[in-house]
């Protein structure tokens, strides 16, 4: 998958290119310190680099709808683009993938967390934090909104409940 997996393997050391130490080491070194922090505006720039960062997961998905992945070296079980059919959507597929509105319902429920970021903000008031609640899932809103339509007419019919395993394991731009 990357250059340096053999390099890793030669040296005994292939385990940390696995995806499960790669995630676990990412859960350990960046999101428990993360949510040991005791006031929330800390967590501000985190927030900014998430959504950042999804905009350009959009970006790489219209890229991608424009200019599919060709150069594959490796043997995947996903079905590349070339193959799929591109902008073919039926009802059946799009009420499959509405079984993801629960899990975006929960994402969206930040109700724990509303007395903290209210106490937060330095005036607070009703009127300020209806701004920052309107905001913030106008924001989510709108990204997920992009990623599920863009990604509805890259992969069509053969899309996967999660998005990133669509993707082929050797795309420069976004090997899942």
């Amino acid at each position: 998958v990357c250059p340096w997996t053999g390099h890793l393997s030669k040296a005994g050391l292939g385990f940390v290119a696995d995806r499960r130490v790669i995630m676990a080491m990412l859960v350990l070194c960046v999101i428990y310190p993360l949510c040991c922090v005791e006031n929330l505006s800390s967590l501000r720039f985190v927030s900014s680099t998430s959504m950042g960062l999804m905009a350009a997961f959009v970006m790489v998905l219209i890229y991608r709808m424009h200019v599919p992945f060709a150069g594959s070296t490796l043997v995947d079980t996903t079905p590349s683009m070339e193959s799929r059919p591109r902008g073919t959507v039926s009802l059946e597929s799009f009420l499959t993938n509405l079984s993801g509105v629960p899990i975006i319902t929960f994402a969206f429920s930040c109700h724990v967390c509303i007395f903290p970021i209210y106490n937060t903000l330095e005036q607070p008031t009703v009127g300020r934090m209806s701004m920052v609640i309107l905001l913030a899932v106008s924001m989510c809103m709108c990204l997920y909104g992009m990623v599920s339509i863009v990604g509805q007419f890259v992969f069509g019919d053969q899309i996967c409940p999660n998005l990133l395993n669509n993707f082929r394991v050797d795309d420069p731009l976004l090997g899942a």
